[in-house]
Formats: C-alpha cells, sequence, structure tokens
C-alpha cells in the first residue's frame, strides 16, 4: 500500500469515537512499527478534516504568503481575531500533530481520549474562538513523499 490516505485503506474505521476493523468490527491489531505510523498520520488527517467539516475551523498555513518550501499549518475559528474568550490548543511533543493528544490513544482507546474534538465541542458550546497549534510540524515532505517520513530539516530550527 504505497502512501495511503484514509483510514479505510487499513481496513479501519471510527464507530462511536473508537478504531475498529471494517470487517470484524474488532479493535486495532499491531502489524508492525511502519504500519502504526502510517495509520497514525492518516488518523491525524481524520481528526483534522472533523476540525474543519465538525467544527468549523479553518486551516491556516503560515507563513501565509509562502507557496513552497518550509511551512506550518494551524487551525482558527472564524471569530479567532475578536472573540471575547480565546481558547489555544497546544499538544504535547512527539509524532502528534494538531488535534491528537496522543496518537497511541487515538488509536488503541477513542477519539474522545486522543484529540481535541470534546475540548472543540465545549469550546463551540461556551462561545470560546479557538487556535489549534501545531508546533511538531516543523519540517516540510519532499515532492510526493515516496518513503514515509521522508523529509528534511528546516534551516534554523533545532528541534528534530
Amino acid at each position: 500500500m504505497d502512501n495511503p490516505t484514509q483510514i479505510s485503506q487499513f481496513n479501519y474505521h471510527y464507530v462511536e469515537g473508537k478504531l475498529v476493523n471494517m470487517d470484524t468490527g474488532k479493535p486495532f491489531h499491531w502489524v508492525n512499527q511502519v504500519h502504526y505510523d502510517a495509520l497514525g498520520d492518516t488518523i491525524v488527517k481524520h481528526i483534522q478534516q472533523l476540525m474543519v467539516t465538525q467544527y468549523g475551523l479553518k486551516e491556516l498555513l503560515i507563513p501565509e504568503d509562502k507557496q513552497d518550501g518550509p511551512h506550518n499549518n494551524i487551525f482558527v475559528s472564524d471569530d479567532w481575531q475578536t472573540c471575547e474568550k480565546l481558547m489555544l490548543l497546544i499538544q504535547g511533543s512527539g509524532a502528534v500533530r494538531a488535534g491528537q493528544w496522543a496518537r497511541a490513544l487515538c488509536i488503541n482507546e477513542s477519539l474522545d481520549l486522543g484529540s481535541i474534538l470534546p475540548y472543540l465541542e465545549l469550546c463551540k458550546q461556551h462561545k470560546y474562538g479557538v487556535i489549534v497549534f501545531n508546533p511538531n510540524l516543523n519540517t516540510q515532505p519532499r515532492t510526493p513523499v515516496q518513503i514515509l517520513r521522508s523529509s528534511f530539516m528546516v534551516r534554523g530550527n533545532q528541534n528534530t
């Protein structure tokens, strides 16, 4: 399977927030680290798509005016610049990206435990503006990635 982009390409989907096999309904089954990382990458995309479609966040690329080269993405609510209350959501370090607290929890437990989605729901209910940061994305993939995790460092950034 070359560069999967959807969870369904791994024969998994989310049912009531839990990742299960599409055929058996059973939870995630470990295959190997490459499989786990690739599945994790598609789960990030799934979460970020939900942030846009269900919670109305917009993805912004930073810097805005750059068409190519190193960049980062963040997600913001429509009212992030004018709201009275602003929630800043920043995940921890590691493989997690904007929208995730813990990759393993998103895979082995549920999106409610492993993602920021429940927090976005609360922000929506209580009329908070939102910015979701993405500090762990400090590299840019090379032209279409053929090998998982192929990337280069952003000049001046010492994090790996």
